[in-house]
Parts: structure tokens; C-alpha cells; sequence
């Protein structure tokens, strides 16, 4: 996955810093504050939260039909959703083993065998 390196917050952010950091007046850090603000919906409403879209294209689905078998309930698909966001960046990432990512969400009450199938499908994406 390649990671953006900018965006169209990333100058504003810079602006405001800097405007904090030299005192400049009030109306000027509210001005870029609202500018931040409208540059991070459309960075959102632009599809820029990429966990969202791991949720909705790869997690999610899994979870669907797990859920038509009965392995698992829709009040867990918030758990799921923590789980698989942890996968990606602790044990993807290399800060956590595979073996005690799974160990962690099972005594959550999450089902392994779900959690397997998460894991190398996210692993597969990546």
C-alpha cells in the first residue's frame, strides 16, 4: 500500500502552526482553522480514510457472511472492525505476532477462525 505522503490539509496544518507559533490575531488562526476544517471533509467525503475502505471492501464482506452462518453477531462487527484495524497496523506493521493478535480478540469473545480469515485476507490486500 503506498502511503500519501500529502494532502490538501497538510499546508493549512503548516499554516496554522505557524500562525499560532508567531501570535498572529485571532481572525487569522479562525480563518485557518474553518480552512482546515472544509480541506478535511473533502479529504473524507475524497475516500482519503484508508481503513475505511479496508473495512468496507475486505473486512466487511467476511463479516456478512459469518453473519449469515451464525458464527457471529451484528453487535460484534464493532470489535471486528477494532480487530482488523489493529492487524493492519501492529501486526502488518510488524509491532505485534499474528499469534497474539488472535489470542487478544478471542478473549474479547471474537471467533478465531473469523479473525483467520480477516487476517489473510488483509494480508493478501497489502
Amino acid at each position: 500500500m503506498v502511503r500519501k505522503t500529502t494532502s490538501r490539509t497538510t499546508s493549512i496544518r503548516y499554516k496554522l502552526k505557524q500562525a499560532k507559533l508567531h501570535g498572529l490575531p485571532e481572525e487569522v488562526i479562525i480563518d485557518l482553522k474553518k480552512q482546515l476544517v472544509t480541506a478535511m471533509e473533502e479529504e473524507r467525503s475524497a475516500g482519503f480514510d484508508p481503513f475505511s475502505k479496508l473495512y468496507k471492501n475486505v473486512v466487511k464482506p467476511i463479516l456478512e457472511r459469518a453473519l449469515a452462518e451464525g458464527r457471529v453477531g451484528k453487535a460484534q462487527f464493532g470489535l471486528y472492525r477494532s480487530a482488523a484495524f489493529e492487524y493492519f497496523k501492529k501486526v502488518i506493521g510488524g509491532v505485534m505476532p499474528k499469534d497474539v493478535w488472535i489470542t487478544k480478540w478471542e478473549s474479547n469473545g471474537l471467533d478465531p477462525s473469523v479473525l483467520e480469515e480477516i487476517a489473510s485476507a488483509i494480508g493478501e490486500k497489502t
